[in-house]
């Protein structure tokens, strides 16, 4: 609709995408996985708001990807949020699954993963195995503490050569954050600024020039993240059983 300087970087990518999305027979569709968490409003709230002639829902939603789904929808696509189990399984004719933030991935929803690839689906899985705490500790020092989040996806990325290293991913490349409640001056909490190598920064040196999805991208905050873990072997065998069932 416009061009502005702050955009200019994107003008490409959003001219060449809407193209490319006019030349499709359909949209794809899109399934989306992502954690929310769902509460009841206090009872006496509800009343409060109806005294005043407002309407409040009684259930109260958070949700950190809400926003996930309003860029896909912007974008045009069919999509739907789904929690992948029996009452909510992946809709028929999904063409991608995006899984953002899985934690104890039960046997059932892995196989329904591993079917929906199985028959040709794509699936963008969004994962990581630690989240971090800070927290200044009596002596005065900074305490990073991990928590782990346990995903559960490995038993199904193995078959197909990938998993995700439950060891903790460090980088020389570091960014430094202002980290709330880092430490406290008497009663009161401060932000400090932290460097760390858990903050780490990908640089466009460090990223796939060959692929339009990350060449010339600015640097990138990586937070907490973990390494992806690549059976070579594994992945051979695949890719030469695909060649010959082509032949």
């Amino acid at each position: 609709p416009r061009i502005m300087p702050v955009n200019l970087d994107e003008l490409e990518h959003l001219l060449f995408s809407k193209i490319y999305r006019m030349t499709l027979s359909r949209m794809p569709k899109i399934a989306l996985v992502a954690p929310y968490e769902e509460q009841a409003v206090d009872p006496n709230m509800i009343a409060l708001f109806a005294e005043l002639g407002r309407q409040i829902p009684p259930i109260e939603r958070e949700d950190s990807y809400r926003l996930v789904s309003l860029v896909l929808q912007y974008e045009g696509y069919d999509s739907a949020r789904i929690r992948l189990t029996e009452e909510e399984p992946i809709p028929e004719g999904t063409d991608t699954l995006v899984i953002l933030e899985p934690t104890h991935v039960t046997e059932a929803q892995r196989y329904s993963i591993d079917q929906f690839l199985v028959t040709g689906g794509s699936v963008f899985l969004a994962v990581q195995n630690y989240k971090f705490d800070y927290a200044p500790s009596p002596q005065g020092d900074l305490e990073v503490i991990p928590t782990a989040i346990s995903p559960e996806i490995n038993p199904l990325l193995a078959p197909w050569g990938l998993g995700v290293d439950e060891q903790f991913l460090l980088d020389e490349h570091q960014e430094v954050l202002n980290v709330s409640g880092a430490a406290r001056l008497g009663p009161f909490d401060i932000s400090v600024p932290v460097k760390l190598p858990i903050h780490i920064r990908i640089d466009p040196e460090g990223m796939n020039s060959d692929l339009a999805l990350s060449s010339r991208l600015n640097p990138i905050l990586y937070l907490w993240g973990s390494a992806l873990s690549v059976d070579e072997a594994k992945l051979k065998t695949l890719v030469d059983e695909q060649l010959a069932e082509a032949k």
